[in-house]
């Protein structure tokens, strides 16, 4: 009976020992980053360094591109903003437009970032791609995990505004301008003083960045305006911290 008592016990200890030994290897265990792959396709010849080699301009804003590129299949090939220049690591950059029907729309279409469309394009789903050159190919950014891992660690603060401006979760408002037109809209009711509506700023801090925003539809055809302050954190991560609508019209969009 003793022995019987003993030998349970010793199967006891054993299994706890062997549990908090699993536990401790799950604890401790290194988990892998997983790396999205970029789609690729090669280069027209080795001797090309920028877009100006197989795009022209077609309007101030839109490309024509021919060649190689064509076979990621976008709708249509925009020029760079000019706040690309600020990321890093820097490479020659342009924007990849595609449509979708938006009821066939799902996550897996990717896109760095989506904007439902209106007016002529109701019920269509625009996704935005970026396309850089870069060891010898066109290589495709299709989701914004991609993007993520290309362009962080995020140092400056010119880093963080090109990074969140390219990303697209708010408009940076940084020209008295376009500020004017926020603060003196002749329909709506403004739910706190035009004057509290400042230019937009990004602030450097210990763990990343503080980024001050507006909603950015609203800088075309919408019926709200809100004011946004979202934490960047200089591994890429985007936290939105506060929303706050500031403006309001119950006049019907029709533009």
């Amino acid at each position: 009976m003793k022995k019987n008592i003993l030998y349970i016990i010793s199967i006891l200890v054993i299994t706890s020992l062997a549990a908090a030994g699993y536990w401790y290897w799950r604890s401790h265990k290194t988990t892998e980053t997983t790396v999205d792959e970029f789609q690729t396709v090669a280069l027209d010849n080795p001797d090309i360094d920028s877009f100006d080699d197989v795009c022209t301009n077609k309007t101030d804003y839109e490309l024509t591109c021919t060649g190689n590129i064509e076979q990621f299949s976008c709708n249509s090939f925009n020029s760079s903003d000019v706040f690309f220049a600020n990321l890093q690591p820097s490479y020659p950059m342009i924007i990849c437009k595609k449509m979708v029907q938006s009821k066939d729309f799902s996550k897996s279409n990717f896109g760095v970032y989506v904007v439902e469309g209106d007016g002529l394009l109701a019920g269509k789903t625009i996704l935005t791609d970026y396309i850089f050159i870069n060891n010898g190919t066109f290589q495709l950014i299709e989701s914004e995990n991609q993007f993520r891992q290309l362009f962080q660690p995020i140092e400056s603060v010119a880093e963080a505004a090109a990074y969140f401006q390219a990303l697209h979760k708010a408009a940076l408002v940084l020209d008295e301008s376009t500020l004017n037109s926020l603060k003196n809209s002749a329909a709506g009711q403004y739910l706190i003083s035009p004057e509290e509506i400042t230019l937009n700023s990004v602030n450097e801090t210990v763990d990343g960045f503080t980024i001050s925003a507006y909603s950015e539809e609203t800088l075309s055809c919408k019926n709200e305006l809100y004011s946004y302050t979202f934490i960047l954190n200089r591994d890429g991560g985007i936290i939105e911290k506060s929303k706050t609508l500031i403006w309001r019209s119950e006049l019907e969009c029709t533009s």
